[in-house]
């Protein structure tokens, strides 16, 4: 499997999961998202519901694929490690400490998963004042957009070949955010730095961006 991920001829996303059917997909979620991504109502489509998901990718032989159930799943599933963050906020900067501010699990689709991370980070992070006034929300020490990339980008590429959880851990000096599998085929950070992307999961990386 790995050899084949590594040669881009197989994605953790298009594994299928038996124990799925189209009762586990979130209707009006699809529905919403197929007007958005493609500019005509749902209605409007010539093709049953089953075709459409198909041809996406995202459904065949009667069962939902991975990046089917993250994308459109309903948000109540459960048995699925990678549809998962555990998040922690410690109280210091260690991990291994036994004290904490806030804990919680989120559990769903990749649009509950976005929604209910963010959350949790914008609550548990402090609001710096700066040079405004009083009467004001102090901002975020760290700016919401970084947040939202750094969240996004965790449930876009985590490897779908690991069964393991998202891992949010707020300390009171940084922010970790770890996600199972390290970076696809040759891509490294000196290549991020310069530009160069490699989606691990090319069918949640193109449909995602409707969604949030």
């Amino acid at each position: 499997l790995r050899l084949f991920q590594h040669s881009r001829k197989l994605y953790g996303e298009e594994f299928e999961l038996p124990d799925t059917s189209l009762d586990n997909l979130d209707r009006r979620l699809f529905e919403t998202f197929y007007q958005k991504h493609y500019e005509e109502p749902f209605d409007s489509a010539n093709q049953d519901i089953a075709s459409l998901l198909s041809n996406m990718n995202l459904f065949e032989h009667g069962h939902l694929n991975i990046a089917g159930l993250m994308l459109f799943g309903q948000s109540g599933f459960a048995g699925c490690p990678f549809s998962e963050i555990r998040a922690i906020s410690f109280l210091g900067n260690d991990a291994s400490g036994d004290e904490y501010r806030d804990s919680e699990n989120f559990q769903g689709n990749l649009k509950t998963l976005y929604e209910q991370g963010l959350a949790f980070l914008v609550r548990n992070l402090r609001k710096v004042q700066g040079e405004q006034s009083v009467n004001t929300t102090g901002r975020l020490e760290i700016p919401k957009l970084a947040l939202e990339e750094l969240l996004i980008n965790a449930l876009l590429h985590r490897d779908y070949l690991i069964n393991g959880v998202i891992r949010l851990f707020i300390f009171d000096n940084r922010i970790e955010l770890i996600n199972p599998g390290k970076l696809p085929n040759n891509l490294d950070v000196a290549k991020i730095k310069m530009g160069v992307s490699i989606p691990r999961n090319p069918t949640i990386h193109t449909f995602a961006g409707d969604l949030v």
